[in-house]
């Protein structure tokens, strides 16, 4: 197990520049104090997926699609103003689907999302960390069908359950560290 660990953590150094705003997937757990929540997102071309976990870091949940299209970039601060006294409890960092190639290397898609990163998040203070969204929108949407949900059903929520999966990837990850330390 140590070594899978171990295998995943060299996987996802290559997604960490020398941002100090950008975390390897590990180093989240050191943002964990009290009550705290992170954020996932599953950022496309149009939508953006947004997910949260809960303060204990173990569960994530769908929270809504974000239509870049309908809502101007500037606004993305105030929802998560929103979300601040929404829930309660303070918003510690990012999660953000990165769409390596089959090979595991960053190609256009995933500097779009970079780019995305550096434009809207990074400007608002919180650390970002990238994870590995080859298979969310994937899994997301197998998930959607078995749940015999239809195309139009599955259409308007598959963005967000696609940042359940990447946000849940990274809780479930961080979890099996806690269990081998």
């Amino acid at each position: 197990m140590i070594l899978l660990l171990k295998l995943i953590q060299e996987r996802f150094d290559i997604m960490t520049n020398i941002d100090a705003s950008v975390l390897q997937p590990s180093e989240l757990k050191n943002l964990m104090t009290g009550k705290t929540r992170l954020i996932g997102l599953d950022v496309g071309e149009r939508r953006v997926g947004i997910s949260v976990s809960d303060t204990a870091w173990s569960i994530a949940s769908p929270v809504e699609v974000w239509d870049m299209k309908q809502q101007p970039l500037q606004h993305f601060k105030k929802i998560l103003d929103v979300y601040n006294l929404q829930w309660r409890q303070p918003i510690v960092g990012f999660v953000v689907g990165l769409p390596l190639s089959l090979y595991g290397e960053i190609g256009p898609q995933a500097e779009k999302v970079q780019k995305f990163c550096d434009r809207v998040l990074k400007p608002l203070g919180y650390p970002i960390a990238y994870w590995d969204e080859r298979m969310s929108t994937h899994g997301a949407g197998r998930a959607l069908t078995e749940a015999d949900m239809s195309r139009k059903q599955k259409s308007e929520v598959i963005d967000k359950m696609a940042a359940v999966f990447i946000l849940q990837g990274v809780l479930d990850f961080l979890k099996m560290m806690s269990n081998h330390e």
